[in-house]
């Protein structure tokens, strides 16, 4: 799942391949991350169906974990190296200079680069500043003396699910990477962990 998307491209194809959390459901490359952060999720079921050729007849999938959702806002700032840049608000707090990689282009609802709206946020990762440039402590996510955090979010969008199905589903469609400094570090204390699934 720690992976991002330099270039999106439109999809070759509209049947289902993978699930959203799989590079492999995309066309054409992407960037894994091998930088040193702290996961904020934890996995609880992988489920997968495959048909006769199990690496690469996949029918369906989802992942099931426990992590800090959140709903928020964007609007867009500007493009900067490249990449789209936006406000995001959560919880009340403005977080200016999200950069956002969309997975694919048609996922992304503000690839025009001025649209603002809603979007569904996961905290994914969390990487103090000290260990960006190399420190090996490996500080606790908490930890007040770590200034300033570099987050990462995956962006989901809610899927439609079948009426007898209680839980809600989401599937990826943007990784985004947010500064945090001072008191706007409170927001990830604030967000309760839940269980969600992801297909």
């Amino acid at each position: 799942m720690d992976w991002y998307v330099k270039a999106p491209k439109p999809l070759f194809l509209s049947t289902y391949r993978a699930p959203s959390w799989s590079w492999a459901a995309l066309d054409g490359p992407v960037s894994p991350h091998f930088d040193k952060g702290i996961y904020d999720v934890k996995v609880l079921d992988l489920h997968v169906i495959t048909g006769s050729d199990p690496t690469i007849d996949v029918t369906d999938a989802h992942l099931r974990l426990t992590a800090r959702i959140v709903p928020a806002t964007y609007q867009y700032t500007r493009t900067h190296g490249g990449y789209p840049e936006f406000a995001l608000t959560l919880r009340g707090y403005q977080l200016e200079e999200c950069i956002w990689y969309p997975d694919y282009i048609e996922a992304s609802k503000h690839d025009t680069f001025t649209s603002e709206g809603s979007i569904t946020c996961m905290l994914f990762k969390v990487l103090p500043w000290s260990s960006y440039w190399g420190d090996d402590s490996n500080p606790s996510v908490w930890d007040e003396t770590q200034l300033p955090w570099r987050t990462s979010f995956l962006a989901l969008e809610q899927v439609e699910s079948h009426p007898s199905e209680l839980a809600v589903k989401y599937r990826r469609i943007d990784y985004m990477e947010v500064l945090l400094t001072g008191s706007k570090r409170i927001i990830l204390r604030n967000l309760s962990k839940a269980d969600t699934t992801i297909v």
